[in-house]
């Protein structure tokens, strides 16, 4: 800029002007280019969201339902079920469990068995009805038996 404004004859005035002006067309050309880099930042934002909004679509269409996790009105314990989808029964799951227990009125016979017991914590016996396979949809690609 410096060189330019040597060569030229005229007043030191006018020269000023004209360095005012040729500082002042590279501030707008900064703007103009931070108003580009914004412009392509929110297209890559929106182009982020759509694909975020296509796998989500795609998640819940093939394991619709899946999990429930619940924490309920007690803050104390949280719980996870599992949804079946064929029969619509939730699944408490507990890692610690060797049977699974149902209401009697589920299960065919009105009869106790007597060659299987389950005991609650203070040694109370906990009569059953018998047993029942089940094979279980979850939405995750396999059946559980």
């Amino acid at each position: 800029m410096q060189q330019i404004l040597a060569v030229n004859g005229n007043s030191l005035e006018f020269l000023s002007e004209v360095a005012e002006v040729s500082e002042s067309a590279g501030e707008i050309e900064e703007c103009l280019s931070s108003a580009a880099t914004v412009d392509f930042l929110l297209r890559e934002i929106a182009a982020l969201q759509e694909t975020v909004q296509q796998l989500t679509r795609r998640q819940e269409g093939s394991m619709a339902c899946t999990v429930d996790a619940t924490n309920g009105d007690d803050q104390k314990f949280a719980r996870l079920f599992f949804h079946d989808r064929r029969s619509g029964s939730k699944f408490l799951v507990d890692t610690g469990v060797s049977a699974s227990v149902f209401p009697c009125k589920s299960s065919p016979s009105k009869a106790p068995v007597p060659n299987f017991s389950l005991y609650a914590t203070k040694k109370t016996r906990i009569p059953n009805f018998g047993s029942k396979d089940l094979t279980l949809d979850f939405g995750l690609h396999r059946l559980f038996s």
